[in-house]
This record gives C-alpha cells, structure tokens and sequence, in this order.
C-alpha cells in the first residue's frame, strides 16, 4: 500500500507539542464570535432568537417524525429539510417549547469540533510561532464558522465533517493512521448536506493518489448507500428522490453570477494540479502537495460551478474550510515558509472582512426582525386564526402549530412547487387554498405576483419598522382567501394589531 510521507520536509517546528495549544486558541476564538454575535443580536431583540426561520422547519419536521410522519403537517408527506440527517437529531424534545435549544447545541458542537480540527491541521502543519498561532486564532473566525453557528442550522456540523476529511487526510499523508477519522466524515458529510458529496469525492480522489482503490470503492459504496436508501424512502412516500427543498432551491439556482467566475481559476488550477501529478516524481515534496491541492481545487470549483451562495454567508463556507485547510496541510508539505503562510493569513484577512462586515450590518439584526416578523404572524395563526393558513415562507409559523400551514413556494408541498415551476395562469394559488381549506394567507406580494387568488381579499401588510437583516421583506401580505371570511379575519386582526411589539405595525386595507 503506497502512502505519502511527510517526513520527507523539513521539521523546523517542534510539531507535536503544539497541535492541542493552537487548537484551544482556534476553539475560543470560534466560542468568543459566536458569544458576541448572540449578545448584540440579544441586545438588540431583548431575548434569543435566530436569525433564519428555516430552523423551525427542521423542528417541524421532527415533530411530525414523532408522530410517525415525514413532513410538516399532520397525514401530508413532504421533504420540506434539505438535511436527511438534521431533523433526525431534533427529535428529542420535539413540539416542547425546549426544543429550540437543540439547534444551539448542536451548533455548538460543530463549531467546538470544526475549530478544534482546523487548530490541529494549522499546529501540526505551520508550527507555533506568531504566525501559526495567527492563523489558528483568526481561521475559523474570518471563515464564518461563527456565523454558522449563530443561524442553527446544519451547516456547522458539516464544516466539522469537512475539517474531519482534512485532518484525517493529513494524518493519512504522513504514514499516521488517520482512516478512523476520515471514513467517519466521508460518509457523514453528504448525509448532512448533499454538497457533502464534493468533499466526499474529493478525499477518495486523494486515496486513489496513493493507489488505495479497494478502498475507495469500499467508502464510495458506504456513501452512496444512506443516500440511494434515503431516496427511496422519499419515494415510497411518493414524493421525489431529492426533498422538495433541494428542488424548489435548484430551479431558482440564478446561474449567471459573478461568483461562478472563480471557479475557473480552481478549475485552471484543478488541471495543472493534474499535470503535475503526471510530471512529478512520486512520493515527492511537490508530487505530494499537488496530491493535496487537486482534491481541494476539485471541491471548490465544484461548489462555484453548481453550488448555492447566499442567505448569510452559510453554503459555500464548507467549500472554503477545505480549500484553505488543504491548502495548510499543503504548506506544511513544503516547509512552511513565512511567505507562504503570510500569504495564507492576507487570504484570511480578507475573507473575515468580507463576512464580518455583512454579519455585523445584517446578520446580527435579522433575530429581531424574525421576531417581529415570523413570529408575529405566527402568533396571529396559532392564537387567533386557529385555521389553515397559507405563507410562502415557511418556518415560524409551521412550528407548534395544529393547524395545517400550506407552503405556497413549495419547500413542504409538491403540488404548489409544481405550480410554482411550471409556468403557471394568474391566481393559481386560489386553488391551492381551497382544497387545503385555507382561511389567510400572508405572503410576500413581490415574490408570488401572480399567485393570489382571484376572490382573495387585501386585508392589509405587517410591516417592519427596524432593520430587516436577512429578511426577505419588511412588508407581509395578510389575505382573506374568500370575501366571507374578510369581517371575522378582520375582527381578529383588530384584535391582535394592539398586541404587536413596538418595531413592528399592521397597516389596514383601505376600507376596512
């Protein structure tokens, strides 16, 4: 079995005695973000909240996985989570008010175990002088790893899948066993985020490298297995091979965008890497950094080419941690020089200030504004309406709630992403409505122009009066889905309007 061996570089940093100490110095740099984006938005909304209500989407989920379901309405299949695995873990306590603290945890974990790994690859493969301690204390911090944790949703645990592959990759390199580790994270990853699958590739990309093909067809079965079972579990539900979610995200993919320019670089580089791996003598100092590098580039490029961007800073992120992880185990490889480390830090630097300084202009003031947001409107549905209700951005007001919530974009119902996607006559939501006995809808009229339904009746907007962070829209859209039932919604919004918190209005219809 041919395997790399790092102990072809020079050893010029005492490497084992330092890898635990920059690892702590990564996780509290990582812990400390965190604490400081969930105090400022804190203080801001004058208790805890998420800044995204997509998490109580996957906590609906598991609430109706405990009632032997698979959706988010009680007797309606749907896969309305883009994670096979997230809603699984969101099970206990579900449909208890102490379910939100779930997410917390287990973001918190994967913040703790990706940093912790990324201090460990940097220690091992950059050393402890000022510079290795820098890169430790500012990695996970510039790359959003705090702002991950701070939305509650899966993707911090799949960047510490990610780091997983790294670390088990670099122990691999160097002739140390690292298989306990890397295996784990490569089946893990895809099962948490389908974009896990380009990690994924790329690590048995690295095992084919060093000649291992028994064992990368082992792991690409082990892989491959949880996903084809989940598809066919969705199937059998009647509903596709790939959730609603995946879907309704994939058709609105805007393709054309700037950002898909940088995948030609990692695509130029992905080639030259491949070259070099033809050209250069095997088992080499620089054999054994285009080794590392092209799996890295093959990731990347592949996230910039097809994956998604967006709605803080949280998917590409994964796509990042292991270019520029691989890119230190690659470092190391070649000894470490100061040039090529600073060169990493500026890398850093820049990437921080991109993401802390959205963060800290939007993220940090989207908890408020969910809360008097989603969380108004959800209040209304569940205290007042206490009926089907209708919204095209679901999360808030699926969650804890009896009643049925029919999802107008489509994430939890295939017949209105059908709709949606194909093209479809004016008012096409109004049937929609009618079949699932829909009494509201509160909507974002700019994003569903065509949908409302013909005999729907304008009762009047809620509106943002605070910043609206990453909140879609400052203004909901509240309908009466018949002209019978405008004097009883009515009555109950005149009602509910005086209870609204202050940074948050309901504007009436004119007329009523």
């Amino acid at each position: 079995m041919t395997r790399l061996a790092f102990q072809d570089r020079p050893q010029v940093h005492p490497v084992a005695a330092t890898g635990q100490g920059l690892a702590g110095a990564s996780t509290f740099a990582a812990l400390a973000g965190y604490l400081l984006l969930v105090g400022l938005s804190w203080r801001l909304t004058g208790k805890f909240e998420f800044p995204l209500d997509d998490v109580y989407i996957h906590m609906a989920m598991a609430e109706q996985i405990m009632a032997g379901g698979y959706g988010v309405n009680a007797g309606e299949f749907a896969s309305a989570s883009s994670s096979p695995l997230f809603s699984l873990l969101l099970l206990p306590f579900a449909g208890q008010p102490e379910q939100i603290f779930l997410p917390v945890f287990w973001n918190l974990l994967g913040l703790i175990g990706a940093a912790w790994l990324w201090g460990r690859v940097v220690g091992d493969a950059l050393g402890r002088d000022w510079l290795g301690w820098t890169i430790a204390l500012v990695g996970p911090v510039a790359l959003n790893l705090s702002g991950l944790a701070f939305t509650g949703m899966e993707h911090t645990l799949h960047v510490w899948a990610t780091m997983a592959v790294v670390r088990g990759i670099q122990l691999e390199a160097r002739g140390d066993a690292g298989l306990w580790l890397l295996a784990p994270a490569v089946i893990l990853g895809p099962i948490l985020r389908f974009e896990g699958l380009a990690v994924s590739a790329a690590a048995m990309m690295f095992l084919m490298f060093q000649g291992r093909m028994r064992l990368v067809l082992v792991l690409g079965l082990a892989t491959s297995v949880p996903l084809i079972l989940y598809g066919m579990f969705l199937t059998s539900l009647g509903l596709s091979a790939l959730p609603n979610s995946v879907l309704a995200k994939l058709g609105d993919q805007p393709w054309l965008r700037f950002y898909r320019i940088w995948a030609i670089p990692g695509l130029i580089g992905l080639a030259w890497s491949l070259v070099a791996l033809i050209r250069k003598k095997r088992g080499s100092k620089e054999w054994g950094t285009y080794a590392v590098l092209a799996p890295a580039l093959f990731a990347f490029s592949g996230h910039y080419l097809l994956g998604q961007f967006g709605w803080m800073n949280r998917y590409e992120i994964y796509a990042l941690f292991f270019l520029l992880a691989m890119g230190v185990v690659g470092i190391g490889y070649l000894g470490a020089s100061v040039r090529l480390r600073a060169s990493l830090l500026l890398v850093l630097l820049f990437l921080g200030q991109r993401y802390w300084t959205d963060t800290m202009q939007r993220a940090v003031h989207s908890p408020r504004a969910l809360s008097l947001q989603q969380a108004q409107m959800a209040r209304f549905a569940k205290e007042y309406v206490q009926a089907p209700v209708a919204v095209n951005d679901l999360g808030y007001v699926v969650w804890r709630n009896p009643n049925y919530v029919l999802d107008l974009w489509g994430l939890a119902s295939k017949e209105a992403l059908m709709a949606r996607k194909s093209d479809p006559a004016p008012h096409w939501a109004g049937p929609l409505a009618e079949r699932t006995g829909v009494e509201l809808a509160m909507i974002y009229d700019n994003w569903l122009p065509d949908a409302v339904g013909s005999d729907w009746v304008k009762l009047g907007d809620l509106v943002l009066d605070v910043p609206t962070g990453v909140i879609a829209q400052p203004r909901v859209a509240f309908y009466a889905t018949s002209p019978g039932r405008v004097a009883t919604l009515n009555a109950k919004l005149k009602a509910f309007v005086p209870t609204l918190p202050s940074g948050a209005h309901f504007e009436f219809a004119e007329g009523l």
